[in-house]
């Protein structure tokens, strides 16, 4: 004979709830704002570490502008380079620096092993 246990069967119920398909979950402006807010956090970190080396005075604002400076410069440089807007002047200059860097960093391989067999 088996004598049914009230807390034992709510108990139940509730894992069976756990395992039922959730409606909906997080709306969009969540999960847009879950992914995002890392990014900010870092960018935020990056550039007040930037402002305090610039506060300090480690190098000259030819050297290493401000933050401020920078953005606000910024579009008014990449037009004066590409004539064009920044947006199609910055995806060229990018590429063409990885690829030369990678270049280079290859050169300085065959360089270190030729001098490396002598």
């Amino acid at each position: 004979m088996h004598i049914a246990d009230p807390t034992k069967d709510r108990v139940l119920d509730g894992l069976d709830l756990l395992e039922a398909p959730s409606e909906g979950g997080p709306g969009r402006g969540r999960r847009v704002w879950a992914a995002l807010w890392p990014k900010l956090i870092a960018l935020a970190l990056v550039v007040t570490a930037w402002q305090v080396v610039v506060w300090t005075g480690w190098r000259e604002p030819y050297l290493l502008p401000a933050p401020g400076t920078v953005a606000i410069r910024c579009p008014q440089w990449c037009r004066e380079v590409s004539g064009r807007d920044e947006h199609s002047a910055l995806g060229p200059s990018l590429l063409i620096e990885v690829w030369d860097g990678s270049r280079r960093e290859r050169r300085a391989g065959e360089h270190n092993r030729c001098t490396r067999r002598q």
